[in-house]
């Protein structure tokens, strides 16, 4: 099976932020057989996007109205509506992925920030420059060609067909996925693997998107989204604060993240409103994911989302360990129920970032990932954690 294929439904949740001391950790333990086969597994994306034509002019379907340099998505879980002739508008079924969505532009997306940020950690493991190339290969024709380069914005991600032309949550298209790809070309950067001419266009573009990113209707109904969509959108502009270096705008954001997102979405143990959702699993684990990710970026600036009170002026009665915790009860040692409604199949491989994060502050944690008995779907991220 296609790895990326394991993954597609719920990318973010397997995504794990290592830092350089970690990936050069692990590629002191691991063995030449170990990587051998870690780098086996992902042959498969050593691919061109040029040579597959993957790009947002190449899209199967264009619509009346948009550039068709810009990214387009199709709404998750919106369907073509039963009652009406031509199926306008579409309407929702929360929780069921319409695979008509892959006809626009997310699954390019995704899968370009899944291929690049495991190429990137294949390169620190093995340094071989062969994945330096393909990511800047790629990164170009998708990103930055004339031709075939995508506009710096979101513009008309996930509309609903009848309805518009593109939300401010269809941002989470890149938030939750391109972010954690945009980490690692960050390590790259930071231990100048990147060329000269590659790292010029790349920041070009991002200057450009985080003006939109800023400022644009789209990204600003994104900006005061509830659950993990606000959460998202404070961690992908965390992400591109940290790597355009604009280090006076990440004190206002660390604000953000604490008055608009965390103190209305954590209620002592849990999230309430990624509860509700139909797979409230997978969204219960992206959530705080969103949240301690965003912390682990932001205490390289000195703002700790575990030690609040020991620097916010405010009072912060939150501790994110908790939400953490109750979801290892519930997911790992099921000691305590989980009694939210799950309706498509979960994969317990998500919870390997959880096991890493918990570790930080619970050294048993790692430990206790013999207990998942389903991790071989996704034995290279459990090998690469077992070296930590």
């Amino acid at each position: 099976m296609d790895v990326f294929d394991i993954v597609k439904l719920d990318p973010v949740n397997y995504y794990i932020l290592y830092s350089l001391k970690e990936l050069k950790a692990i590629k002191a333990k691991i063995s030449s057989k170990e990587l051998k086969e870690f780098q086996d597994i992902f042959q498969p994306y050593e691919v061109l996007y040029e040579k597959e034509k993957r790009s947002v002019v190449e899209k199967k379907i264009f619509l009346k109205g948009i550039d068709k340099k810009d990214y387009v998505s199709l709404a998750t879980y919106f369907w073509p509506n039963k009652e009406t002739v031509d199926g306008l508008p579409y309407v929702s079924y929360d929780g069921k992925a319409n695979p008509e969505g892959d006809l626009y532009d997310k699954q390019n997306l995704r899968r370009l920030a899944f291929i690049t940020y495991y190429q990137a950690i294949l390169y620190f493991l093995s340094e071989d420059e062969k994945y330096l190339r393909m990511i800047e290969k790629n990164w170009t024709y998708y990103f930055f060609d004339d031709i075939t380069g995508m506009n710096p914005n979101m513009d008309h991600a996930q509309l609903i067909r009848g309805v518009n032309l593109g939300r401010g949550i269809g941002m989470i298209d890149f938030t939750a996925n391109v972010s954690y790809a945009l980490y690692m070309l960050n390590l790259l950067k930071k231990e100048k693997k990147l060329s000269e001419s590659f790292l010029t266009k790349l920041t070009a573009w991002l200057e450009k998107f985080y003006h939109w990113y800023q400022y644009s209707r789209i990204a600003l109904e994104e900006k005061y989204a509830e659950n993990n969509h606000g959460i998202f959108y404070d961690f992908g502009l965390c992400v591109l604060i940290d790597f355009l270096e604009k280090k006076d705008e990440m004190y206002p954001l660390v604000i953000q993240m604490i008055e608009l997102r965390m103190k209305h979405q954590i209620k002592k143990d849990r999230m309430p409103l990624e509860l509700q959702r139909t797979k409230a699993k997978s969204y219960a684990l992206m959530g705080i994911k969103g949240i301690y990710d965003f912390s682990f970026i932001s205490s390289s600036y000195g703002y700790n989302l575990y030690t609040l009170n020991e620097w916010y002026d405010k009072k912060a009665d939150i501790d994110i360990r908790l939400v953490e915790d109750l979801l290892y009860r519930q997911l790992v040692s099921q000691e305590v129920t989980f009694p939210y409604e799950q309706i498509t199949p979960f994969d317990v491989a998500t919870l390997l970032p959880l096991l890493y994060e918990k570790n930080k502050w619970d050294v048993n944690s790692l430990k206790n990932m013999i207990k998942l008995k389903c991790l071989m779907k996704m034995d290279w991220q459990y090998r690469l954690l077992k070296h930590l």
